[in-house]
């Protein structure tokens, strides 16, 4: 049994040991504090939410100064259901159209990067952070 254990394949329903840490949590978590203004909206995938959600409340003494729009998706898949969740996340919070929309990202697949490059090319991603490949954060760039 033991020699199964180092010859197998990863698993590939599981998460990277080093995508799934605490320690890329908390990074993404120091980032989103230093560098999204309190009241921001940011639009997290349902993939990432709970977890993001869980790490704010810890930090943040259950008093997180963002307001969060969840994907009705639980990944990213195409380009034209994450600009209908831009859309939505605008409107549930009557955004103006030059308030900083933020994107959070993460868990088994990350999509939104590719899919915004591909409708996009040479596409400049204000404030992109990938951490550990556990979490992309950046904001809308205002040509979306």
């Amino acid at each position: 049994m033991s020699a199964w254990l180092t010859i197998a394949e990863p698993d590939q329903h599981n998460i990277r040991a080093i995508r799934h840490s605490r320690q890329s949590m908390l990074a993404g978590i120091a980032y989103l504090r230093s560098n999204v203004p309190p009241g921001s909206v940011l639009l997290v995938e349902k993939e990432a939410a709970e977890v993001l959600q869980y790490y704010l409340d810890r930090q943040l003494n259950a008093a997180a100064p963002f307001r969060i729009e969840i994907s009705k998706d639980y990944q990213w898949q195409d380009f034209e259901r994450f600009k209908s969740d831009m859309a939505a996340a605008r409107s549930n919070f009557a955004m103006r159209i030059e308030e900083p929309l933020w994107i959070v990202e993460g868990g088994w697949q990350m999509n939104v990067v590719p899919l915004l490059r591909q409708q996009n090319p040479g596409l400049v991603l204000p404030a992109f952070r990938n951490v550990d490949d556990a979490l992309t954060l950046f904001q809308v760039p205002p040509e979306i």
